[in-house]
C-alpha cells in the first residue's frame, strides 16, 4: 500500500469537521491525563481515525519492562 503524500494528508486534515475536531480534542485531553497517571513504567501507543464513520480510536498499553503487572 502506498503512503499518502503530504499534500493529500494536509487536504484531509483541513476537511475534518468542527465537531470531529471537538471530539478529538476532548479525547486527547483525557487520554493525556490517563497516560500521566500511569507513570513512566508504561508505553502507550494511540492511533485515531477521525475521517471515517464511526470514529475509531485504538490505544495499546505495554509495560516498559515487557510485562504488565
Amino acid at each position: 500500500m502506498n503512503e499518502p503524500e503530504f499534500g493529500e494528508i494536509r487536504k484531509r486534515l483541513e476537511c475534518i469537521t468542527p465537531e470531529r475536531q471537538r471530539i478529538a480534542k476532548i479525547f486527547k485531553t483525557y487520554v493525556e491525563k490517563a497516560i500521566d497517571e500511569l507513570g513512566p513504567g508504561y508505553m502507550v501507543d494511540l492511533q485515531g481515525d477521525f475521517f471515517g464513520t464511526p470514529i475509531r480510536i485504538t490505544i495499546e498499553i505495554s509495560a516498559t519492562n515487557g510485562e504488565l503487572p
